[in-house]
């Protein structure tokens, strides 16, 4: 497959699965979200607003527009409904930015400075990958933790949206 399609394929895969995602948490009680779980983030209202943190941080990297947040988590968590029209909208300006680069761009690195301030540098292309993986491996994170509540998580696995967009 070609990067560019690659590329695109994991954007509007994120998209998807984030979307299916926050729909089941927001249909959850307040007090499930923030039930304290052992877990890195503590619960899953904080680890589906570190997600949104991290994309915010990676398409400032993208646009070179670097954020100046101190944390991966905000101090106070964005309920899942706000959550749900902020990620789609960044999602959406995923899809759009991905969209807009010809595989030349896609291939450009870019530089950038980790939180704690250790410079780095990626490809565009690389930074998106980072982007998808990064949010599925938190996704696996809360379907764990839905377990844990007797809730039933969705299946937002590669080959299920495939399947879903054929």
């Amino acid at each position: 497959m070609e990067q560019k399609r690659l590329s695109a394929l994991l954007v509007d895969y994120k998209t998807w699965a984030d979307a299916l995602t926050l729909k089941v948490l927001s249909r959850l009680p307040d007090a499930a979200l923030v039930q304290n779980q052992n877990i890195i983030f503590g619960n899953i209202l904080n680890t589906i607003n570190h997600v949104y943190r991290i994309d915010l941080i990676w398409r400032g990297h993208l646009e070179r527009k670097p954020l100046s947040f101190d944390s991966k988590t905000p101090s106070s968590p964005d309920s899942i409904n706000t959550l749900q029209d902020k990620m789609f909208e960044l999602n959406q300006w995923f899809c759009s930015y991905e969209e807009a680069l010809n595989e030349e761009q896609l291939k450009e690195v870019l530089s950038f400075s980790f939180l704690n301030g250790e410079k780095s540098a990626m490809t565009r292309e690389a930074m998106l990958l980072h982007i998808s993986n990064h949010s599925t491996y938190h996704r696996g994170h809360i379907a764990d933790m839905l377990y844990n509540l007797g809730e039933k998580p969705p299946a937002t696995d590669l080959p299920v949206y495939i399947q879903s967009t054929q």
